[in-house]
């Protein structure tokens, strides 16, 4: 190897002086780059009891002008339950008029509503954060009476809309690095015996319930989440323990042995999906891809959809979209929100202790063994046991085993409910998780299963909307509409994620669909669109369905109706904004590559398929042969061909293919022959012929259904 130059020869005493500056070179670097406070370590836990305030100290470079402040917060459940002081400027309580909520979570309702962390810009007055150093203070405001504070995750002073504050003044807290408050053995053992048995109060009231009871039955889920020893302490002495108490609760979960799961963190929604999940453990599935794979946008959705160009074959029906894996501009509900308010026997007494919903939690749990494939199979046959057992204590029989109150109901009577039904749901967490059940579905459902599954479908069943829980003055954070509708659909999203009917769908178990896609398009606002929700849902819905079971096997078999219902990819004027964010062009390539599939689907069995069940009692439901169409017609509600006949014209607006468009004609006229079918077509095309793909089979003549059933959907 050759220089540039020939090297210099030094003595020993230059080389030692060239050192020394080096050395005070090096000092003097760090000096000018290192901050002149400690970092500071986010989330700050404001968790305590009523004016529970933390203040940090920051340093401001320069002399920006500062307009705002900028936070990520999660639990604020309720307006004014969080405040924030900056320097020695009045406080503010944080409510949806004195910030602003970034999208879409101010289209969910804000502070208050759907989105269990939100991104929120506080404005300040000029002059009030300044060069050098500022103090910025957060207050928790005890509204609830519930809660024990929120967290902020993230916060930055902006001028002209850019941080200020540079990355290297926040460091990550690391949870593998926690230690127990107390690390002796016989702590330890004590946290645990106070797990199991402490009695509980809250609020000065004493209760049923010990730690145990609302939570998985060790305290795993407080591990695997990561809640930090102050919020554990602080919530034990909220159930009205000692300081010290608190404190061995706290050291008997940090010693439990439960694999670390990176995403696991109070504010990182359970299974929210995203890419590269399945990559990773399955024990880290519960976890979650994070928030940093919420989306802003809900069209986003679409590029983790159609990776390869918008085709029909991206979404072909007999292939099966990973719902795991793909990123959602909605935020699923956070552990918080899948832990009971109120524990049932609290709620119940003994009509609970009593009743199979509780024995059978225990006898289901003593079931499970270390025989991974026989616990398996066992949950998904007990479950649906269990899942019954909910049903008839809530009266589905026609009476309820607890006594009802008039409607509408009391919002007591509304948050024993939901907690029940939340219990459930924890509790079954708790078993699939700690037995590692979750990748077991082609063991016990076959090829066909997805590859990470629950065999439940309480999911479904915990939504306000399922449960007829008021609109109004429902028992989840403020009580709105918003979140009515939010968690009524963020619940069904959930059951699509985790247990889609695995191609074994049986009638509404374990979704029912028509409620999913209606609550998809509830989702919508003027500001923010739910169409690739619905898209996801609508593709899932058609590819759960190929199971070789056609229209006849009814409640099993290829379903065009509800599940797989076309008329949501052309809504208008019913949900005008779900398409709202999706440009035209784009819009149409998505409608025309699902269209082409479904038509393709749905016409190749015979018409009579639609007319004649293998269940004689469902003759009918689809269609007759002698259907004329109603005036006015119901194409929300109505019978199918009332929900078919505007689809021409709906498509035809989006632009998509006369080819398409006319096979769905096609189609109509050969399944309900007594309507005008030809005048749906446009003028300058010629009609498209039967091809292979699509088979058109004329109604079996001249032998007329008898017995029909007119399901109301």
């Amino acid at each position: 190897m050759t220089y540039p130059f020939e090297p210099r020869r030094h003595t020993l005493a230059s080389i030692r002086t060239v050192l020394a500056a080096l050395g005070l070179l090096v000092v003097l670097i760090q000096d000018l780059t290192r901050p002149s406070h400690a970092a500071i370590v986010l989330p700050i836990e404001v968790i305590g009891t009523n004016l529970t305030t933390e203040s940090v100290s920051v340093v401001v470079p320069g002399n920006p002008p500062i307009t705002s402040l900028r936070m990520q917060i999660h639990g604020l459940t309720l307006a004014n339950k969080a405040s924030v002081q900056v320097n020695s400027a009045a406080w503010v309580n944080l409510n949806n008029t004195t910030v602003a909520v970034d999208e879409p979570g101010k289209s969910y309702g804000g502070i208050g509503g759907g989105f269990g962390t939100l991104n929120l810009t506080l404005k300040l007055a000029a002059g009030v954060a300044k060069s050098g150093t500022n103090t910025i203070r957060f207050r928790f405001n005890d509204v609830t009476r519930a809660s024990i504070g929120y967290r902020v995750l993230r916060f930055n002073f902006l001028a002209n809309g850019t941080n200020v504050l540079p990355e290297s003044t926040f460091v990550a807290d690391d949870p593998r690095t926690w230690k127990a408050p107390l690390t002796n053995a016989t702590s330890v053992a004590e946290g645990r015996n106070l797990w199991y048995t402490r009695p509980l109060v809250v609020r000065g009231d004493a209760i049923q319930a010990r730690c145990t009871d609302c939570h998985a039955h060790d305290g795993r889920d407080l591990k695997y989440f990561n809640y930090s020893n102050k919020s554990i302490i602080e919530r034990s002495k909220f159930h009205g323990l000692t300081p010290t108490e608190a404190q061995k609760i706290a050291s008997y979960i940090r010693m439990l042995n439960v694999p670390y799961a990176a995403k696991g963190r109070p504010w990182n929604p359970p299974y929210q999906p995203g890419p590269g999940l399945d990559a990773a453990p399955v024990r880290d599935w519960a976890a979650g891809a994070g928030l940093s794979w919420v989306l802003s946008r809900d069209d986003a959705s679409f590029d983790y959809m159609f990776t390869n160009g918008i085709t029909a074959e991206q979404i072909a029906f007999k292939s099966m979209i990973n719902a795991r894996e793909i990123p959602l501009a909605i935020q699923f509900p956070d552990w918080n929100h899948w832990l009971p308010e109120v524990h049932p026997k609290d709620a119940w007494g003994a009509t609970f202790t009593k009743s199979k919903l509780n024995t059978n939690y225990t006898r289901i749990r003593g079931m499970m063994s270390s025989d991974k494939l026989l616990s398996a199979r066992r949950i998904k046959t007990l479950s649906q046991e269990w899942y019954t057992d909910a049903v008839f204590f809530f009266g589905r029989d026609g009476t309820m085993d607890v006594p009802e109150p008039a409607k509408p109901w009391p919002l007591e009577f509304q948050v024993n409910y939901n907690s029940t039904m939340h219990w459930r749901l924890t509790k079954f967490w708790e078993i699939i998780t700690e037995f590692q059940l979750e990748d077991m579905g082609v063991e016990v459902l076959g090829a066909h299963a997805n590859d990470r599954t629950w065999y439940d479908s309480m999911l479904f069943n915990t939504g306000p909307h399922f449960m007829h829980l008021t609109k109004t003055g429902n028992p989840i954070n403020d009580g709105s509409i918003n979140n009515w509708d939010y968690f009524s659909a963020i619940w069904y999203q959930l059951q699509v994620t985790l247990n889609n009917s695995n191609k074994r769908p049986s009638g509404t178990d374990p979704i029912d669909w028509a409620y999913l896609h209606a609550f998809a398009g509830r989702l919508a606002s003027k500001d923010v669109g739910s169409a690739a929700v619905m898209t996801l849902n609508l593709v899932t819905a058609a590819q759960s369905l190929e199971n070789g079971k056609g229209p006849r096997s009814w409640g099993y078999g290829w379903e065009p109706v509800s599940r797989a219902n076309l008329h949501f990819m052309a809504p208008e004027p019913h949900f005008p904004y779900v398409w709202k964010q999706v440009p035209a062009a784009r819009r149409k390539l998505i409608a025309e590559a699902y269209l082409k599939n479904w038509i393709e689907k749905t016409a190749s069995y015979p018409v009579d398929h639609y007319y004649y069940s293998d269940d004689p009692r469902w003759n009918g439901a689809f269609a007759r042969p002698n259907e004329v169409l109603p005036t006015p017609i119901n194409p929300t509600g109505g019978r199918w061909i009332e929900r078919y006949w505007p689809l021409a014209k709906n498509f035809r607006k989006l632009g998509v293919d006369e080819v398409q468009i006319n096979r769905l004609i096609d189609f109509g006229k050969a399944l309900w022959p007594l309507n005008d079918w030809d005048s749906l077509r446009a003028p300058t095309v010629a009609l498209a012929e039967s091809t292979p793909e699509s088979p058109l089979v004329p109604p079996r003549a001249p032998t007329q259904p008898t017995g029909f059933r007119v399901v109301a959907r």
